[in-house]
């Protein structure tokens, strides 16, 4: 019994005690802190997050922690928050910070083109240093030819490799994520500062912020709390390789969730760095990252006043709901935990799935175009290369191979009453936009 003293079981005092507090007294409700907690938990138990979170509002810290997956038989998932982990494409802010000091010491300018650099490039005379920060310079994502994707190519390789791509667009008349793009400014920092753009980072940027634990693998230094990379495959988490080869490793960043979470106060505090960096509304900052076993994530959100840095060392979190659900938390609005997908299919007719055929482009997925037909009554996707999948509707716009899978389709109408869709896949929400 609730509030039962010591030395009797049914007396008054406790009785009425007990009463109060069901019936009279408010239910506490959980803390913000107690409720971001149990989301990240539910994740844990799911096998799809082990590793560290650290969120802040108002300038407080609202949660501080590192989550480690119990059923970890051989303690290699093990993180804390001194763990280092490989941040991947959140490089790109740092690189983008490096080109900034650069330019205050005058010695490029975020408008120069990139024949001033590059001797013989194709297009040179119509590329910025600013294009490829913002992704609009209209080089591809990754290179074209997929022979040489998976290559351990050194910078002067790749330069020689992106000269001969093609661009998908007017340099500065659209926006299409590049690796590429970072890698000439890679380059480009090196040429400029005539050393290595990893030890240019780490002195001028990591040193500078007091990032203790932050470094390269081209002068790991520091490396004293590397965390190992894992996969969930067949529903078992299994280590995988950090790294992709010696040159590709020289141009990889490791680093704590406090070493990022100095970077975002840094960028906050720096309103010439907040107007360049964050998105047109000047709203919200993002910077995600990851590879094969790995996550990473940055945001700074001005209107919420609020902060997250998210650090995986296994790569099953679903990043994108991570990012739609913890704005909701904090704004006391309806959310979800996370649960394990148990998709039941329902009925569509051929007159109402007509209205998805065609074909779609997904831009940030190297182009990649698939269609969708129909095919004895069911909506199956077709990709060149690939086996036809047949697909079930969870709902009238949702689609789904396997009941259990991460993997599915949405799909959204849009203003003028056509059809985009989203692959959402490895965590992330990809964009695909209708061509026919």
């Amino acid at each position: 019994m609730r509030g039962a003293c010591s030395s009797c079981i049914n007396c008054g005092a406790c009785k009425i005690t007990e009463i109060l507090q069901r019936d009279v007294l408010p239910n506490k409700q959980p803390s913000l802190r107690e409720k971001i907690d149990e989301y990240f938990m539910a994740l844990v138990e799911l096998n799809s997050f082990n590793g560290c979170v650290i969120i802040k509002q108002n300038g407080k810290e609202i949660l501080r922690k590192s989550y480690n997956i119990s059923s970890d038989k051989a303690k290699d998932l093990r993180v804390n928050m001194n763990s280092q982990f490989d941040i991947h494409s959140i490089s790109k802010l740092f690189v983008n910070l490096s080109i900034l000091k650069l330019e205050k010491e005058a010695k490029l300018n975020r408008s120069d083109y990139l024949n001033k650099y590059f001797a013989d490039f194709p297009n040179g005379d119509k590329i910025t240093i600013q294009h490829l920060m913002n992704h609009q310079s209209g080089l591809p994502r990754e290179l074209t030819d997929s022979q040489y994707r998976n290559k351990d190519l050194d910078l002067e390789q790749l330069v020689i490799l992106i000269k001969q791509e093609e661009l998908v667009f007017e340099p500065g008349t659209k926006v299409l994520y590049s690796n590429l793009g970072f890698q000439l400014l890679f380059y480009l920092i090196a040429q400029v500062s005539k050393i290595h753009v990893a030890q240019y980072i780490k002195k001028h940027i990591f040193e500078a912020l007091a990032m203790e634990h932050a470094g390269s693998h081209y002068a790991n230094d520091n490396l004293f709390y590397h965390v190992q990379n894992h996969t969930l495959e067949n529903g078992e988490i299994i280590p995988v390789s950090n790294f992709e080869g010696d040159n590709t490793r020289n141009r990889q960043f490791y680093a704590s969730a406090d070493d990022l979470m100095l970077a975002i106060n840094h960028i906050k505090n720096n309103d010439e760095y907040w107007k360049i960096i964050s998105n047109e509304e000047q709203r919200i900052a993002k910077w995600s990252g990851g590879s094969e076993g790995v996550r990473s994530l940055m945001l700074l959100d001005k209107e919420l006043d609020y902060n997250i840095v998210l650090l995986s060392n296994v790569d099953s979190i679903p990043l994108y709901k991570v990012i739609e659900d913890i704005p909701k938390i904090i704004k006391n609005e309806y959310y979800e935990l996370p649960s394990k997908i148990n998709r039941k299919s329902i009925n569509l007719s051929v007159n109402f799935l007509k209205k998805y055929e065609g074909v779609y482009e997904f831009i940030d997925l190297n182009q990649m175009v698939v269609e969708f037909k129909i095919q004895n009554r069911k909506l199956v996707v077709l990709k060149e290369g690939d086996e036809d999948v047949i697909l079930s509707a969870a709902s009238a716009t949702t689609f789904f191979e396997a009941p259990d899978s991460e993997q599915w389709f949405e799909f959204e109408q849009t203003a003028d009453n056509e059809y985009q869709i989203y692959l959402i896949w490895l965590g992330n929400k990809w964009k695909g936009n209708r061509l026919t």
